[in-house]
C-alpha cells in the first residue's frame, strides 16, 4: 500500500466521522424528552417510547467528546446534551453509580448496577473531562473509580464482578446481555474497565488507578488470554472457565487495547501479554478473515457453531486491531487485511441513506430490516474510535 493510498483511506475516515456526527446530531436528538432518542431501526423507524440505555448514552458522551476534541469542536454542545442527561436521569442520587436504563421520559427503568456500565460512563466522563477540562467532571470520575473499586472487586477471586442491585448488593442474574453466560466473571467486563481505568490514568494519574491497571493485566495474563490467541470469555468465582466460545471481536479488540493500556504504566510490557497480542493478530489474520475482505462473529468447533455474519463491531475492532499489528511487526498482510475491512465497511455495512452503519450483514449479504441502526447497544462508538484510531495509526504510516 503506498502513500497516496493511505492518504486516500484517511481522507475517507475523517469524512466518516462526519457523517457519523451528522446522523446522531441531527437524527438522534430527543427535543421533546432531553438527551437522545431511544433507538431507530434499518427501515429508519424512530423508537420514542423504549427505554433509554445508559450504555447508549455513555458512549454518545464519549463519542461527541472526541470528535470535539479531534474532528469537529461543534460537537461540543452534544457532549454537553448527553452529560447533563447522564447526571440528571441515569445517576442514582441515593446510591450512586448509573442505573442501567431510565424511561424514554427519564424516570428509573432497569436500576441494577451493571458493571460493564459503569465503565462506560467512567470512559466517557474522563473523554468529557478531557474535552472541558472541569475539575468537577474529573472529581467524578474518580468518585465513580473509588465506588467501582470499593462495591465491585471481589476479594475472594481478585476479578470484578459483573451485577449488583441499586444497593450494590450482588445479583444472581449476572449476563450483560442474553446471549451471555450467567458466570459472575467476564472478559469483556474487565476489558472494558481497564480501557477506562487507562483513560483516567491519562487524565490523572495515581497509584490507585495505575494499580488497578496492573491487576488487571495480571488478571488477563492468568486467566483470559488463552494460548491459542483466544479469549477465555466466562469464569465463575474459582476462576474455572465456562464455554469454548471464540469471539473474534473479542479477541482482537482486547490485543490492542491491552497494548494502550501499557502506554500509561511504569517500566517494560509484560512478556507475556506481549507474546499473546502478538498471537492474537496472526490468530485473527488466519480463522477471522473471509474472502470478501470481512470478519466472521463468532466460532464455537466444539457446538459445530460459526457464525458469518458481518457485525459492525467486530469490523471496526478488526480493521484497529489490525493496523497495531502491523505496527508491532510490520507484516505487510496486517495492513492490506485491515484494508480490505475499511473497503468492506464502506461497500456493504454503510447505510447509505443514514450515513450510520448498519448493525450487521447476514452471511447471505443482506440487513436486517429489524436491526437498530441505532439503539440500546448500537451506538456511536465503535465506529468514531475505528474511525480516529485509524487516522492516528495511518498518519504515521
Amino acid at each position: 500500500m503506498d502513500k497516496a493510498q493511505i492518504n486516500r483511506w484517511i481522507g475517507e475516515l475523517k469524512f466518516e466521522l462526519t457523517d457519523i456526527q451528522r446522523f446522531w446530531s441531527e437524527s438522534m436528538i430527543d427535543q421533546r424528552h432531553g438527551g437522545f432518542l431511544p433507538g431507530m431501526n434499518t427501515l429508519h423507524q424512530i423508537d420514542v417510547a423504549g427505554q433509554k440505555g445508559v450504555v447508549l448514552n455513555a458512549r454518545i458522551l464519549w463519542a461527541f467528546s472526541a470528535l470535539a476534541i479531534h474532528h469537529d469542536p461543534v460537537c461540543r454542545q452534544y457532549a454537553g446534551r448527553a452529560y447533563d442527561y447522564l447526571r440528571n436521569f441515569f445517576r442514582d442520587p441515593e446510591h450512586k453509580g448509573y442505573y442501567w436504563s431510565v424511561t424514554f421520559d427519564g424516570k428509573p427503568g432497569q436500576t441494577r448496577k451493571q458493571v460493564y456500565a459503569q465503565a462506560f460512563v467512567l470512559y466517557g466522563l474522563c473523554e468529557y473531562f478531557s474535552l472541558t477540562r472541569d475539575p468537577a467532571i474529573l472529581q467524578e470520575a474518580i468518585d465513580l473509580f473509588g465506588l467501582i473499586e470499593s462495591n465491585c472487586l471481589n476479594q475472594v477471586s481478585g476479578g470484578y464482578l459483573e451485577a449488583f442491585s441499586r444497593e450494590w448488593n450482588p445479583l444472581t442474574d449476572w449476563r450483560l446481555s442474553e446471549k451471555d453466560l450467567n458466570e459472575p466473571l467476564s472478559a469483556n467486563t474487565h476489558l472494558h474497565l481497564l480501557e477506562a481505568y487507562t483513560s483516567l490514568a491519562r487524565i490523572k494519574p495515581s497509584q490507585p488507578v495505575i494499580g488497578a491497571i496492573q491487576r488487571l493485566q495480571q488478571i488477563f495474563e492468568n486467566h483470559f488470554l488463552n494460548a491459542n490467541g483466544h479469549l477465555n470469555l466466562f469464569f465463575n468465582l474459582n476462576w474455572e472457565a465456562a464455554g469454548t466460545l471464540i469471539s473474534y471481536g473479542h479477541d482482537i479488540e482486547t490485543s490492542w487495547l491491552l497494548q494502550e493500556s501499557n502506554g500509561v504504566l511504569p517500566g517494560p510490557a509484560r512478556e507475556p501479554i506481549m507474546k499473546w497480542i502478538q498471537k492474537a493478530g496472526r490468530s485473527y489474520l488466519d480463522e477471522a478473515l473471509l474472502p470478501d475482505g470481512s470478519s466472521r462473529y463468532e466460532a464455537d468447533p466444539a457446538q459445530d457453531h460459526d457464525d458469518h455474519d458481518r457485525h459492525w463491531w467486530v469490523q471496526a475492532e478488526g480493521m484497529v486491531g489490525l493496523l497495531n499489528a502491523y505496527r508491532n511487526d510490520g507484516d505487510p498482510r496486517f495492513l492490506e487485511a485491515s484494508g480490505r475491512i475499511w473497503a468492506y465497511i464502506l461497500a456493504n455495512l454503510k447505510d447509505p441513506l443514514s450515513g450510520e452503519w448498519y448493525w450487521r450483514i447476514d452471511r447471505h449479504g443482506h440487513w436486517l430490516p429489524d436491526d437498530s441502526i441505532a439503539g440500546f447497544w448500537k451506538c456511536p462508538y465503535h465506529n468514531t474510535r475505528a474511525c480516529l484510531e485509524g487516522i492516528k495509526r495511518l498518519s504515521v504510516l
